[in-house]
């Protein structure tokens, strides 16, 4: 009897011994392991509304969007012979990516009326509506609207607007007066219920990542939209 109590009591010491040792691999197993992870945001680039004016970058201003039209004056009259200041000018917020810019006018004020494109900008002509519009018997660089792309100094290709992390940037002047040959009559106005108005809107795409076969196609479904 007292041989059988003597062998349970060595069973029983010998399984609290293992289930001790196992006790102590697994703390050291514990104590050896290592667990973390990094998650990494990333961006997609974005294209801001600039809040300075290009003129005087030191005044702040609110803009329709990303144009300035900072000599233009509600209900300025426009009648034959007359120039009205209208300066569209486009731009992009500091921390802005790089972008190619297009620009369409829409004219419902007069078949006459019309614009000196400046030199950052070339006309685009393509089969569609919202192509740009030469003035008809007019010279070289004037239009009365359509679509325009910005060239920059190199005045011929498509150009970027290079963006900037401490400041706007523009791209100067698409056209800086709207004028009214002094041959214009009733008849050339265009306006609808005593609205005479002429809409510049514009397109920005980052140019990092962009087809430009693919953008210039959406550029012209865009403008063609506008036109209709």
């Amino acid at each position: 009897m007292e041989t059988t109590i003597n062998k349970k009591r060595i069973a029983l010491i010998a399984v609290l011994a293992a289930c001790l040792a196992a006790a102590a691999v697994a703390g050291v197993l514990a104590w050896l392991t290592v667990s973390n992870s990094v998650t990494n945001t990333f961006t997609i680039g974005s294209i801001t509304q600039p809040t300075t004016d290009p003129d005087t970058p030191a005044t702040t201003v609110t803009l329709a969007g990303n144009i300035s039209e900072n000599k233009w004056v509600d209900d300025s009259k426009i009648v034959p012979g007359s120039t009205v200041a209208k300066n569209p000018n486009i731009g992009i917020g500091k921390g802005s990516d790089s972008s190619y810019v297009y620009a369409f006018v829409k004219n419902n004020v007069a078949t006459d009326a019309y614009f000196t494109l400046n030199s950052n900008w070339q006309p685009v002509t393509y089969v569609g509506d919202g192509t740009a519009k030469p003035l008809a018997g007019g010279s070289a660089g004037e239009y009365t609207g359509g679509l325009f792309v910005y060239v920059g100094p190199s005045g011929s290709d498509a150009a970027v607007l290079a963006g900037s992390p401490t400041a706007d940037t523009y791209t100067g002047e698409l056209f800086s007066t709207v004028k009214m040959p002094t041959t214009a009559t009733a008849a050339s106005y265009t306006g609808k219920d005593g609205a005479y108005t002429m809409d510049v809107s514009c397109y920005l795409a980052t140019s990092e990542g962009t087809s430009t076969t693919d953008l210039a196609t959406a550029v012209q479904t865009w403008a063609n939209g506008l036109a209709a």
